[in-house]
Order: C-alpha cells, then structure tokens, then sequence
C-alpha cells in the first residue's frame, strides 16, 4: 500500500497544516486538505512533482510503501 506522506515531509519545514501547506504551494483549500490528510483522496503524480519541486526533495519524501496486511495474509 502507498501512504502519502507530505504532512510528515511539511512539518518538517515547519509548515503548521493544511492552509499553511496549500498557501505556500499554491494549492487549493481541498488539494491541501487531501494531501495532508494520510487518509485523504491520493495526489495527481503532477501534484507531487510540483511538491518535489518546491522543496527540492525526492518522491521518496512524500510517499512510502508499506506492505497491505490484507494482500499479504494467504
């Protein structure tokens, strides 16, 4: 499984939340929300890219993957 993991990679450039996050990169309110939210609608790669871009940082940053113990169960 893929976590979105922008909301660990922001505070650590002391972005608060959400509306710091969509202010300082230009998204919307709802793309913010999304991409600080773990369990949020999952980012465009178009999204990230502009992220990655921003903070010259790689896409390992911002996503993980971790194993889905549902999959793995059988």
């Amino acid at each position: 499984m893929i976590q979105i993991t922008v909301q660990e990679a922001a505070r650590k450039r002391k972005i608060p939340n959400a509306n710091a996050l969509g202010t300082r990169l230009g998204f919307s309110p709802a793309v913010a929300a999304d991409l600080w939210n773990p369990n949020g609608a999952l980012p465009r790669l178009q999204t990230l890219d502009k992220i990655c871009e921003a903070w010259k940082c790689p896409l390992t940053e911002l996503v993980r993957w971790v194993p889905d113990k549902k999959r793995s169960k059988g």
